[in-house]
């Protein structure tokens, strides 16, 4: 797709490829053109699986190691992919500002590296969004999920002079607890 881009631009704005031959930008998108629509059909009915599953159970998505690994790695190669075309655009920016003697027509230079960063932002900046949506799912579900709920806990020790009877205390401190309240004896001696 970074390169059918590529070409377009170069012969829109008439470009080295474009004005060497009129067959030359032509000949680029009829090899290039099958390569994409090829790609993204194949994109589309993939992805349309995983949004069957989303739709079916966002949450249990929204959690999924696999996705979030799947679209960091997506993320990833946008934002790599970026970084080297936008390299390539400013090597040749300062490269014609600073008079550095380039070969090749400016146009054709940049419009495949103008290509190759206008997809990989909009891959980045879509994956982006999935994994923010899903993020922002998993933060919900946290906080609705909230702190686990223990009840209260003390241990007591009693103890009593030689002869005592420690189960007849404890028997009349049961009787003493408010509604709710429960004592029992862990060990006796």
């Amino acid at each position: 797709m970074a390169w059918i881009i590529g070409v377009l631009i170069d012969a829109t704005l008439g470009g080295g490829r474009a004005l060497s031959g009129g067959d030359v930008w032509r000949r680029e998108l009829a090899d290039w053109i099958p390569l994409a629509l090829i790609g993204i059909a194949v994109w589309i009915w993939r992805w349309r699986r995983v949004g069957d599953r989303w739709a079916v159970d966002p949450v249990g998505e929204a959690v999924s190691t696999t996705r979030r690994a799947m679209l960091l790695i997506a993320l990833a190669a946008g934002v790599l992919a970026g970084i080297a075309a936008a390299g390539l655009i400013l090597y040749r920016l300062f490269g014609s500002i600073f008079g550095i003697s380039q070969v090749g027509d400016p146009v054709s230079e940049l419009s495949r590296p103008v290509g190759v960063l206008l997809v990989a932002v909009a891959v980045a900046a879509y994956h982006a969004i999935q994994l923010r949506r899903d993020q922002s799912m998993r933060t919900d579900l946290d906080a609705s999920r909230g702190e686990p709920v223990v009840a209260a806990r003390i241990n007591l020790r009693l103890s009593g002079p030689p002869g005592a009877d420690p189960s007849g205390v404890v028997a009349t401190l049961r009787q003493q607890l408010p509604p709710g309240y429960d004592l029992e004896a862990l060990e006796e001696r």
